[in-house]
């Protein structure tokens, strides 16, 4: 075994060791789960199992390849492997937003859209918005379906957008090939280069195949995920094909803030969404900048450098935090009267409502408990220090769900919106108002519209919820009355 290879097993160990001590040390796999959460996404650690699986299957795999000579027959090709490999994730990411396109075009409106499954033990909901798109992750249900696999609700496998968007195996069929493509080429290039590359390359590399994989079934272009990921492409592009000397910090820094003013204009037109990565983003392209400049002899003392010193600090800072709220929960923020609000879903939907005040009384006083099927709200003089983790945690110990559960801290901001209810299912002879009440889950219906030509009703909603969780609410309790039929709610005001 030579340098290369003993430098990829211990890599490869490396990672496994991680995986298996998150998998077994609570507080540290909440670690692992905020870096994960805060560059990838994801709520489940589901994610965080894939990636560090995968990070730890490729290295194998190159010392596979090298034992073969398949490195040194295919060196060649290695610029050719990372054309189609970009040229593949383009298409990915061009195919999610003609997707969304498709969809939004066949409702007349911008989103976001909701659906939501409830069918025996199976409960699951799905969001989609052009910000963070996730239509195409019905994808993994495809393949789950095809290979006759059954997670149940274990995790988000994209269930409730299959199950009602048109044409959902031909757009699965497609991200499938591209993605093949993608990761294949991904794999080839880095085995290519296996006689030129450095364990830093290969490891930034194969993180940009990962998180461009992902983020094209999950978040798509106009996320901010995927930015990350063609950050990490362009890290590694120059630092391996960039020909020059003492410009290349400065054409990474460049790049690099490309990426984040595109960002802040996509936050800003599109709403503030997943913008935590940004921080992460500053973080590693400054200390790039630093690094490579001190490297070149070419850091000096001036305003620039000086600017650059105090916002990598921030970013550091600010990112640290990110990952500690991420992994370990945010703190419950409440208002001038010392109420903080949280929304949770993914209870039991058998679970008695005392209990459920009772385990939440253990963080503080309960002034306020609304529940709805796997949903609740509820208003709390909380604790302090009490961080939503630690809800989640001390819910899923007494309740045991069989889903995923999630806790999450709601800024109380009070907001009216539009929303479309669109009864796929069929109403049939039914009232729409017959499945929504006047109030629910800390919401009010200020005014419906029903128009029985559209098979749609149209409501004006109060709350002081985040948009998901009103979506997630009216999903909720129009499933809670009794409605079984394929249903989806889009916001149009």
């Amino acid at each position: 075994m030579d340098k290369t290879e003993r430098n990829l097993l211990l890599m490869s160990a490396a990672f496994l060791i991680a995986l298996i001590l998150g998998l077994l040390i609570g507080p540290f796999q909440n670690l692992l789960h905020g870096i994960i959460q805060n560059a990838f996404g994801g709520y489940s650690p589901g994610k965080m199992i894939l990636i560090f699986s995968w990070l730890v299957a490729v290295p194998l795999i190159a010392i596979g390849a090298r034992r073969a000579g398949m490195h040194s027959k295919i060196a060649k090709h290695g610029p050719l492997f990372l054309k189609v490999f970009a040229v593949f994730c383009v298409l990915g990411y061009a195919l999610g937003l003609l997707q969304f396109n498709f969809y939004a075009t066949q409702f007349n409106a911008l989103g976001p859209f909701a659906t939501m499954i409830s069918s025996g033990d199976y409960i699951n909901w799905e969001a989609s918005k052009l910000s963070h798109n996730h239509f195409p992750k019905l994808t993994l249900y495809a393949v789950e379906k095809a290979l006759g696999l059954n997670f149940s609700n274990k995790f988000d496998d994209g269930r409730p957008w299959f199950e009602v968007f048109p044409q959902a195996g031909a757009f699965a069929l497609a991200f499938v090939m591209i993605l093949i493509v993608a990761i294949a080429s991904g794999i080839l290039h880095l085995i290519s280069r296996l006689q030129k590359i450095c364990l830093f390359d290969f490891a930034v590399f194969e993180l940009a195949v990962i998180s461009a994989t992902i983020t094209i079934l999950d978040g798509g272009i106009a996320s901010s995920y995927a930015i990350f990921a063609i950050f990490l492409f362009i890290l590694y592009y120059l630092r391996n094909y960039f020909e020059g000397h003492g410009k290349q910090a400065m054409h990474l820094l460049a790049l690099f803030a490309t990426a984040f003013v595109f960002l802040i204009v996509s936050a800003l037109v599109m709403g503030l969404s997943d913008i935590f990565v940004m921080p992460t983003m500053l973080l590693i392209g400054i200390a790039y900048y630093f690094y490579k400049s001190l490297g070149e002899n070419a850091l000096s003392l001036n305003l620039w450098n000086s600017a650059l010193a105090i916002v990598l600090v921030v970013s550091a800072s600010v990112a640290a935090m990110n990952i500690a709220n991420l992994g370990f929960g945010s703190p419950l923020m409440a208002d001038e009267k010392g109420i903080s609000r949280v929304f949770i879903y993914g209870l039991p939907t058998d679970a008695d409502e005392g209990q459920l005040r009772g385990i939440l009384a253990q963080f503080g006083e309960v002034e306020q408990l609304s529940r709805t099927h796997w949903a609740a709200y509820a208003e709390i003089k909380a604790n302090a220090g009490a961080r939503t983790k630690a809800i989640e945690k001390a819910l899923a110990e007494s309740l045991k769900p069989s889903s995923y559960l999630y806790v999450e801290d709601v800024f109380p901001l009070m907001r009216i919106s539009i929303y479309r209810i669109h009864w796929l299912g069929g109403l049939e002879n039914s009232d729409a108002s017959k499945f929504l009440e006047n109030e629910f889950l800390g919401n009010e219906i200020i005014e419906i519209q029903h128009n029985a030509e559209e098979n749609a009703t149209t409501i004006a909603l109060k709350s002081e919820l985040e948009t998901n969780w009103q979506m997630l609410s009216i999903l909720t309790e129009i499933r809670s009355r009794g409605y079984e039929g394929k249903l989806m709610v889009a916001r149009v005001g």
